[in-house]
């Protein structure tokens, strides 16, 4: 809450050398990384939780998935259709399994001016 208040009128800049400098924050995280720590599951082993991203590069859709052998070309897109364009990828993995509650969707966008 404290990181939170003494950020409210920083730049984005400001925020991030507050974040990496805050010796709380810093402790914080060391302790929760310390809680309930599990190996990570083999490389073959069956896993159904990991990341997908969509990035566009050069007016392109990619899907980078760390399970596949490299960026998978998912068509065309500019940048003021690459949230739709990123949408319907995601929507098009809700259509194939619609009882698969399991996935969350973060969006990293730039400060709208």
């Amino acid at each position: 809450k404290e990181f939170i208040e003494s950020s409210a009128s920083k730049t984005p800049e400001e925020i991030a050398e507050t974040l990496e400098n805050s010796e709380s924050i810093c402790n914080s995280h060391d302790d929760a990384a310390r809680e309930g720590q599990t190996s990570a599951p083999a490389r073959e082993d069956s896993v159904d939780y990991h990341f997908v991203a969509f990035v566009r590069v050069e007016d392109e859709l990619y899907e980078l998935d760390g399970r596949k052998d490299g960026p998978i070309p998912m068509g065309k897109t500019a940048p003021d259709t690459f949230m739709k364009d990123a949408a319907k990828a995601c929507q098009e993995y809700m259509r194939r399994d619609p009882d698969n509650i399991h996935f969350t969707v973060l969006a990293l966008t730039a400060k709208m001016l």
